[in-house]
């Protein structure tokens, strides 16, 4: 009997302990966004100095005059199985945004929607985050990681005027700098990046919620998890979740209604509140 008994506490202490570890949903995230960063940065290239003309300016013709590439960046297999990763958790919590900006520093989330955006958009991210799209043209999965970037935008500019405790990490390498700290001066400027550009973002919501089009939401299954076998890879969007215009409209006009309520823009903000009822 002491012995049953010694083993069920000792059972329930190894429990404990796991359960205590276990990284939650968004930490996970954190880390394989940082592991996938650092072992980028490893791997960026300088190939050649591009000298300089004597105006100050970049010559990308040197001395022999052949033309030669300044920065070489590749993405190594593991990088692109780091960031599969990272989106197959964040599409496990249903790229819920309050739960994603609570827990994920500002350039890492930035850098999750990037990722995401660069596996459902055709063209320069750039500059397509930087304009109005047009959502009667672009597929189902663009027309989701679009809305979900612009929604991202506004509420983070929201949440950034909030006091709020810094965001920690799950495990604190040894030589590594908590993202918190790491990023404190990148995110600086990604907020001042996007509270310049909100109207964009609120155009291209608006723009979305008048298209009326079904948008498909990717789930784990949609991300592949790959090995060292693998040599190629591709979504699989045929796993995708559709959303009728009826359900993203709520939470659309509830975030544009949020923001507005931020701006102090009272009317327009109780005009979106009352959309949000289906």
């Amino acid at each position: 009997m002491t012995r049953s008994l010694t083993l069920s506490v000792d059972y329930f202490e190894l429990f404990r302990i796991t359960f205590i570890v276990d990284p939650s949903p968004c930490q996970l995230i954190i880390q394989f966004l940082q592991q996938a960063e650092a072992h980028l940065a490893a791997s960026t290239a300088l190939v050649r100095e591009i000298p300089t003309t004597p105006n100050g300016q970049n010559d990308s013709r040197s001395e022999d005059g052949n033309m030669h590439d300044k920065l070489v960046v590749k993405e190594s297999k593991k990088v692109i199985a780091l960031k599969l990763l990272a989106l197959k958790v964040a599409a496990h919590l249903n790229w819920n945004l309050n739960i994603l900006l609570k827990n994920i520093p500002v350039a890492l989330l930035q850098i999750l929607l990037n990722e995401l955006m660069r596996l459902t958009v055709d063209g320069d991210i750039e500059e397509i985050k930087s304009t109005v799209s047009d959502y009667n043209s672009i597929s189902e999965e663009t027309l989701f990681s679009l809305q979900l970037f612009h929604r991202w935008a506004l509420l983070a500019v929201v949440r950034d005027s909030f006091p709020r405790r810094p965001i920690k990490s799950f495990v604190q390498v040894q030589g590594q700098v908590d993202p918190a700290i790491a990023y404190h001066a990148l995110n600086e400027i990604i907020m001042r990046n996007l509270r310049e550009s909100t109207a964009v973002s609120i155009e291209n919501l608006e723009k979305c919620i008048q298209c009326g089009r079904v948008l498909k939401l990717p789930v784990s299954k949609c991300f592949p998890v790959l090995s060292d076998n693998t040599e190629d890879f591709s979504l699989i969007w045929d796993n995708c979740v559709t959303v009728t215009p009826q359900e993203y409209h709520c939470q659309l006009y509830y975030d544009l209604g949020t923001f507005f309520f931020y701006q102090e823009a009272y009317t327009q903000a109780y005009t979106m509140f009352t959309h949000t009822q289906i």
